[in-house]
């Protein structure tokens, strides 16, 4: 997840037109984090996550099929990044 993360992005910064720096500022983030962010060398924080996703248009929610049920197939998921945050402050996850 963190790969694809980053390369999207990327993708999106330089489909923009947006210099690192300006991406930084307007995602709330330094250039050193926002950078690692890109170079797939860390995941944002829920807070951090929905102001790129604003930036950039991307859905608030994320979809995918990572979860392995006990007989080891995948599971088709969605959390909304809306529950996520609420749970985290709640000490759920």
């Amino acid at each position: 997840m963190v790969a694809m993360f980053a390369t999207l992005l990327r993708r999106d910064r330089e489909r923009w037109g947006l210099r690192v720096a300006r991406a930084a500022w307007l995602a709330g983030v330094s250039v050193s984090q926002y950078r690692e962010l890109e170079a797939g060398e860390r995941l944002p924080d829920f807070d951090t996550c929905q102001r790129i996703s604003e930036l950039y248009g991307w859905p608030q929610s994320y979809e995918g099929t990572d979860v392995m049920s006990r007989s080891g197939t995948p599971v088709r998921h969605a959390v909304h990044l809306g529950t996520l945050r609420a749970m985290r402050r709640k000490g759920r996850s």
